[in-house]
């Protein structure tokens, strides 16, 4: 829960640029599960606490926007090899045919 509520808070923190209050709360869960200090509480008290951060966790998650989903466009292999991007000084010339069987001239 440490690294977990730790990493969701700095990324909520990257996002946003303030310490808005998903921040502070997520800051906070993630120092009462600090794996270096231990926080000695009753087993009622812990099982609440379990019990709201469950809570709180599904709350931020629902609150996230979802990410946008970018559609693929199918482009023929042609129109790569034309790309800048695609050339690179370990890419090889592009051939007129590519052909699964071996040409037996270039052997």
């Amino acid at each position: 829960m440490f690294l977990s509520c730790g990493f969701l808070a700095y990324r909520q923190w990257a996002e946003e640029s303030t310490a808005d209050k998903w921040v502070v709360i997520l800051c906070a869960i993630a120092i009462l599960y600090n794996p270096i200090v231990y926080i000695s509480l009753t087993r009622e008290i812990w099982s609440v606490l379990n019990f709201l951060t469950a809570v709180a966790i599904t709350v931020h998650f629902l609150s996230f926007p979802k990410p946008q989903v970018k559609k693929l466009v199918a482009v023929p292999i042609q129109e790569v090899a034309r790309l800048p991007a695609f050339r690179r000084s370990w890419a090889p010339e592009p051939k007129t045919r590519c052909s699964m069987t071996p040409n037996l001239q270039d052997l």
